[in-house]
């Protein structure tokens, strides 16, 4: 399970697998191209800074927003000391929350990303 904040305040959960993640990225390849499905990402999360939630009413777009910004946290690169590869990779063992907020430029953010052990608390 994920938790997906936006500067502190939820913005959607998101419970699947591996596998789900490898297809989302898929689906996501076709529905933006020719555009990149991760930086397609990044544009959902400066949209969503700047809107204070999803830019738009449309469940559909909403949809595809929710789907490149769990992307985008699940295949960027894990920060914890001994654990490599992608926090995708960690999905079995860990909930995680990830917190966008807003970065120094413009159009710029930060992630903090948190994972607790399933079952028990604790940070990695």
């Amino acid at each position: 399970m994920i938790s997906v904040l936006l500067d502190g305040k939820p913005l959607f959960e998101w419970d699947g697998d591996i596998e789900e993640v490898n297809c989302m990225g898929a689906s996501l390849a076709e529905v933006t191209e020719p555009h990149d499905a991760l930086e397609f990402g990044k544009a959902a999360c400066v949209r969503a800074l700047r809107a204070g939630g999803f830019s738009t009413s449309r469940r559909n777009t909403e949809n595809t927003e929710m789907a490149a910004i769990t992307y985008l946290v699940l295949m960027a690169d894990s920060t914890a000391p001994g654990k490599p590869g992608k926090f995708r990779d960690y999905l079995p063992v860990y909930d995680f929350a990830f917190d966008i907020r807003p970065g120094g430029a413009p159009n710029s953010f930060h992630v903090k990303a948190e994972a607790t052990f399933k079952g028990r608390e604790g940070i990695a």
